[in-house]
């Protein structure tokens, strides 16, 4: 693992610390498009509540199902989706969320 990626990492673990001891938010999210191999989201999944992967290139997609099983689980709570980041709002209530979800 680089360096670069390694302080990624680091930095999303500490939002992710930081909102939650703010107190003002219920639950915590990341949308990554361009998601590729959701790598990150391998190293924080545990970190947030919410992750959703838009990836154009549904060949990733199935990469990064294959390198990571977990995220084929149905109650897993992350979804990489395939989608357009030009209609990033429709991608995410069609396929992940729907619109009375407490990720809105």
């Amino acid at each position: 693992m680089g360096q670069l990626f390694t302080k990624e990492i680091e930095m999303f673990k500490e939002l992710a610390q930081s909102v939650a001891k703010s107190g003002k938010y219920e639950s915590t999210a990341i949308i990554e498009v361009g998601m590729g191999t959701a790598e990150l989201f391998s190293k924080v999944d545990g970190d947030f509540d919410m992750l959703v992967g838009i990836e154009l290139s549904q060949g990733m997609i199935d990469l990064a199902n294959a390198l990571h099983p977990k995220f084929r689980d149905p109650e897993t709570n992350v979804k990489l989706l395939n989608g357009n980041a030009l209609e990033l709002n429709d991608v995410i209530e069609e396929k992940a969320y729907q619109p009375d979800h407490k990720f809105w």
